[in-house]
């Protein structure tokens, strides 16, 4: 099963949006971060997003204001694993992690379907 890892983001001047995770994901207030937050208690480099033995984890680049995940504050030294549904703060910007699969015996039944309607159907 494919994983597709998201981020839903709150910011105070900008209207909520999902955002991709990679494999390795910056954030910061910077442009040349991978996930540009424009909010003033975000700082420059915030925090990194990573894959570690198959799972999320978040670590805190020594940012002013701090991250946080359910509250609870990330130390630069050392990463928190997320899970599906917690809740990312970086200084005043909110974000919710978000895991969804997709099952891929559904999705080639689904293609195997439309394949089938396709052969069959006379194009003039």
């Amino acid at each position: 099963m494919t994983q597709f890892l998201q981020l839903y983001i709150s910011e105070s001047r900008r209207a909520a949006r999902s955002v991709e995770v990679a494999d390795a994901t910056t954030i910061g207030r910077d442009s040349d971060n991978d996930i540009v937050l424009d909010e003033m208690t975000v700082s420059r480099c915030h925090a990194l997003l990573y894959m570690r033995a198959g799972h999320v984890v978040i670590m805190d680049l020594e940012s002013a204001n701090g991250t946080f995940v359910n509250g609870v504050q990330v130390q630069p030294d050392a990463p928190v694993c997320l899970a599906d549904g917690d809740i990312i703060r970086l200084g005043q910007v909110s974000a919710r992690y978000s895991v969804r699969r997709a099952d891929h015996a559904a999705i080639s039944a689904y293609r195997a379907a439309c394949n089938s309607l396709l052969e069959g159907s006379v194009l003039a």
